[in-house]
């Protein structure tokens, strides 16, 4: 990931590999309705867990932002919870906190939905 970042100075990435999750519908954590395949399943049964892209900073101790960048309607998802946000990733090199706040800073009033107070 080091030499990767010395030729980039941000990665631009999905936040989560996947939409949003209806999870109102099942009482036990742990459990999701899995968007491919429309079944039940644990975190653990989906091929795709929602935390697949912020693992990769986590586990580099890379710096990372996520912004919310618009929503998905979940209708389209056979659910009837509305509207859902989706937001996207910005990862930086080790000890460039800065890059990404400044990042995040340039584009707080860009999206009409996440305007800056």
């Amino acid at each position: 990931m080091n030499s990767f970042m010395k030729k980039y100075d941000l990665i631009l990435m999905p936040s989560c590999p996947i939409p949003p999750r209806d999870s109102i519908g099942y009482h036990e954590e742990g459990y999701m309705i899995d968007r491919v395949d429309g079944k039940r399943k644990t975190l653990g049964e989906c091929k795709h867990p929602p935390t697949a892209f912020t693992t990769l900073a986590n586990i580099s101790q890379q710096p990372a932002i996520v912004i919310p960048t618009g929503y998905v309607n979940d209708k389209d998802f056979g659910s009837r919870l509305g509207k859902l946000p989706i937001s996207a990733m910005f990862v930086g090199p080790v000890n460039r906190d800065d890059l990404c706040l400044k990042v995040a800073y340039a584009l707080r009033n860009k999206f009409k939905f996440i305007q800056a107070k």
